[in-house]
C-alpha cells in the first residue's frame, strides 16, 4: 500500500545494479516498527475512508476510533507482532506508538487521560498475548503523547516524557510484561 502511495506521487524508490546484494549481505538482526492501527481495504470506491498516517483505508464498524478518526485495534498489534515474527524470525523492537486524543487540560495542568492508560493496557495484554505463544520481546516504547509535548503549553517535555516511560514501565509490570529497563 505504501509503495503504490509513493508511485502515485512520483516517488518510486529506485533500485540500482548491486542493491539487492548489498541488502541480502547486510540484513539487519531485529526488526523495528511503529504501530498505531490496522487498516481495513474495499473494492467500493464510495466505502466510508478514515485517516491514518501515511495512507486512507476503509473504516472498520466493529473498531472504536480516536479524536483524529484513527481506528483502536490492540488485536490488531498482537496480530502484526506474530505475523513479523513468524516471517523475520527476528527480535521485534515497537519503537513508536499511541493514542492521538484531544485532551483537556485542567486549570492546575493535569491531564486526566484514563482511556489512554486503558488503551496502553490493552496494548500490553495484547503484547503479553503475543509473547506467551513463541517468542521474547525485547524492547517497547511508546511516544504516546508526542503530540501534546509538542505544544507549546508543555514547556517541561523532559519530565513529562520520563513520566510516560515510567507509566509505560508500571503498565507493562501490570500487565506481566518483562519492561525492558537498562542496566
Amino acid at each position: 500500500m505504501i509503495l503504490l502511495d509513493l508511485e502515485k506521487r512520483g516517488l518510486t524508490p529506485i533500485m540500482e545494479a548491486g542493491d539487492l546484494e548489498l541488502i541480502r549481505e547486510n540484513t539487519m538482526n531485529f526488526v523495528s516498527f511503529s504501530y498505531y492501527m490496522t487498516m481495513t481495504e474495499s473494492v467500493d470506491p464510495n466505502a466510508e475512508r478514515t485517516p491514518g498516517n501515511t495512507a486512507l483505508g476503509v473504516k472498520n464498524p466493529y473498531l472504536p476510533t480516536s479524536d483524529w478518526g484513527w481506528q483502536i485495534d490492540p488485536i490488531g498489534l498482537r496480530i502484526s507482532l506474530i505475523e513479523l515474527y513468524d516471517r523475520y524470525r527476528k527480535p521485534l523492537f515497537v519503537v513508536e506508538n499511541g493514542l492521538g486524543m484531544k485532551d483537556t487540560v485542567e486549570a492546575d495542568g493535569s491531564i486526566h487521560d484514563s482511556y489512554r492508560v486503558d488503551y496502553f493496557r490493552a496494548l500490553f495484554k495484547e503484547m503479553r498475548q503475543a509473547v506467551s505463544y513463541f517468542f521474547d520481546f525485547p524492547l517497547y516504547s511508546e511516544k504516546g503523547l508526542s503530540p501534546v509535548l509538542r505544544q507549546p503549553l508543555f514547556a517541561a517535555r523532559h519530565a513529562i516524557s520520563a513520566t510516560l516511560s515510567t507509566l509505560s514501565l508500571r503498565l507493562q509490570s501490570s500487565c506481566g510484561l518483562r519492561p525492558n529497563v537498562p542496566a
